[in-house]
């Protein structure tokens, strides 16, 4: 799908120029492509330049992934922030 291709490259700009949804948009994208060792990077790094809400998406986003980088990426952000979840 080229509107996907093209959403990704400008999320991938947007995460590298630093701004928190962007990282986690990117991370998404990165995810569902089977890259989770890197889309967990990422989660993590929007998680620590982003607000609670920002890690509510993540924890909410990856409450059912299987990789383990990205279950560890879900218990580093629960364990890390001090926020109340429903997930």
């Amino acid at each position: 799908d080229p509107d996907l291709g093209i959403a990704a490259l400008w999320y991938q700009r947007s995460a590298q120029a630093g701004y928190f949804r962007g990282q986690c948009n990117h991370a998404g994208i990165l995810a569902q492509r089977g890259r989770a060792e890197e889309a967990a990077r990422w989660y993590l790094k929007a998680a620590a330049d982003g607000d609670d809400a920002i890690r509510r998406s993540i924890v909410h986003a990856l409450r059912n992934a299987n990789a383990p980088a990205l279950r560890r990426a879900r218990a580093h952000i629960l364990a890390r922030y001090a926020f109340k979840t429903r997930s």
